[in-house]
């Protein structure tokens, strides 16, 4: 029996209740003790790769900019003027300072104020106590993580096992190629979910994957209580390659198209039942430029992610329904639970 001991309580098998899905306060909680503490993909370093470049995001409504300093140095920080609270940064691109567009106030790229108009004189004014919020970063294969806990132990020291899963596949040389938005109207968890495991392979895509990479054929590897999964597959196809798809928890997920290139499945978490999904392909260098390649997968993302919004869409409705409860996992779903526990186990010590 696996226990999946959290959220304040002891829990066995797959019980994380429906609320855990759709309540806003439950979000609030996780939000709190999970996301703000857990170490979070934002972009990948070809985003910031010269000097004075930035890149804003939300982590879980919380402003971040990430900024390469004027000594190439990453750094990233809380989005908000100590001023009035204005956001400062959007979007991304190029900027030798950081300056909040409300009253002009202009911070250096390591985050000091370097200029606050009009405030000599002002009692309790500090330049030296008004510095941008520090945010830890760090690069894990190309990409560019934030945690908001400045405590928090690294992300390498977290994940060996899975590093060494994806050494093979020099992730960090792979070019973005192109990408597909959507935004769902349900908890990010059953996003998740449903990429980490393979079992529905037979009923949600019986024409895209399962012909190719039937579900009873894929097996998570032990992750020895890391924050991590990896799900393989065995193609049945002759000349076809297998895949695999690995997960950072919480929301990291990323899957490797073996012989082609990479899928990355960038989470935004924004509310109880609002997540937004940014699929972005990845290929080496040689095939950027392959057109057919590139039309060929996209496809193919498309096709196999629109079979999965529906079938999302669904668990979306049920687990709002009186009738919902958790129910028993398989062992093709071994990812489900490895995800559980660790989401229990960080709002359990988040003391909620």
């Amino acid at each position: 029996m696996h226990t999946f001991g959290g959220y304040g309580q002891e829990m066995t098998q797959s019980d994380l209740s429906a609320g855990r899905y759709v309540d806003e306060s439950l979000f609030e909680a996780e939000r709190a003790s999970l996301w703000s503490t857990s170490w979070v993909s934002v972009c990948r370093v070809d985003d910031v790769a010269e000097a004075g470049s930035f890149y804003t995001v939300n982590v879980a409504r919380e402003p971040v900019v990430v900024v390469r300093g004027r000594d190439n140095e990453l750094r990233a920080f809380g989005n908000v003027c100590p001023h009035r609270n204005s956001t400062i940064a959007e979007g991304s691109g190029t900027t030798r300072a950081l300056q909040c567009p409300y009253h002009n106030w202009t911070f250096r790229l390591d985050g000091s104020l370097a200029a606050a108009p009009n405030m000599d004189g002002v009692e309790g004014f500090d330049a030296d106590q008004l510095c941008l919020p520090k945010v830890l970063v760090e690069v894990w294969n190309g990409w560019v993580f934030v945690n908001l806990d400045l405590s928090a132990a690294s992300l390498s020291g977290q994940i060996g096992g899975l590093s060494a899963q994806v050494e093979p596949y020099e992730l960090g040389s792979l070019k973005r190629v192109g990408a597909i938005r959507h935004d769902q109207s349900w908890n990010w968890k059953v996003t998740v979910e449903n990429f980490a495991e393979s079992y529905h392979h037979a009923a949600v895509h019986p024409d895209t994957l399962h012909k190719t990479y039937p579900g009873q054929k894929s097996w998570a590897e032990d992750n020895h209580g890391e924050p991590w999964l990896w799900l393989d597959h065995v193609s049945v196809v002759e000349d076809v390659d297998p895949f695999a798809v690995g997960v950072v928890f919480p929301a990291h997920l990323f899957s490797i198209v073996r012989g082609l290139g990479m899928v990355w499945f960038k989470i935004e978490a924004i509310g109880a039942t609002a997540t937004r999904l940014d699929i972005e392909l990845f290929l080496p260098p040689e095939l950027i430029d392959d057109a057919e390649v590139i039309s060929m997968m996209l496809s193919a993302l498309k096709a196999i992610n629109d079979e999965d919004t529906v079938i999302n869409q669904r668990v979306g409705v049920g687990m709002s329904s009186r009738w919902a409860k958790p129910g028993p996992l398989s062992q093709l779903e071994l990812g489900c639970q490895q995800l559980r526990s660790w989401i229990a186990e960080a709002v359990a010590a988040g003391a909620i």
